[in-house]
């Protein structure tokens, strides 16, 4: 599966991108994640590796409707969101799915894990 959602360093969720994701990956994804947003106020750091290829016009409206149907729960649990993005497809990406339905929570860009977790558990000490 090209994403997996690690919650080991709960709440701080990491989720990492190899390959080439579809329509059938993000749908499990999504229901592995939404049962995580029950479990109450947490982070994310989404980390999307340099070779990764670009979403399909599919998986940017997928992502974009999993927010919209979500994004009460969203802004009541998700403190941030720090992307790891260190290609500027992967960065149009986001902004793509943005346009289409903004995050309902603080997030930010970054080019490597270790300069995006320390934000991510600031905004975290924040709200906890």
């Amino acid at each position: 599966m090209p994403i997996k959602l690690l919650d080991h360093t709960w709440p701080l969720v990491k989720i990492y991108v190899n390959g080439e994701v579809d329509g059938h990956d993000l749908d499990e994804h999504h229901s592995r994640y939404g049962a995580m947003l029950r479990r109450g106020k947490h982070a994310i750091m989404e980390i999307t590796q340099l070779d990764a290829p670009m979403m399909t016009s599919q998986v940017v409206r997928l992502r974009a409707r999993f927010i919209a149907e979500h994004r009460q729960m969203l802004a009541d649990n998700c403190m941030a969101g720090a992307y790891v993005l260190p290609s500027a497809v992967a960065r149009g990406a986001l902004k793509a799915v943005s346009w289409l339905q903004p995050l309902p929570f603080p997030h930010s860009v970054f080019d490597t894990e270790q300069d995006a977790e320390p934000w991510a558990r600031k905004r975290l000490a924040i709200h906890l």
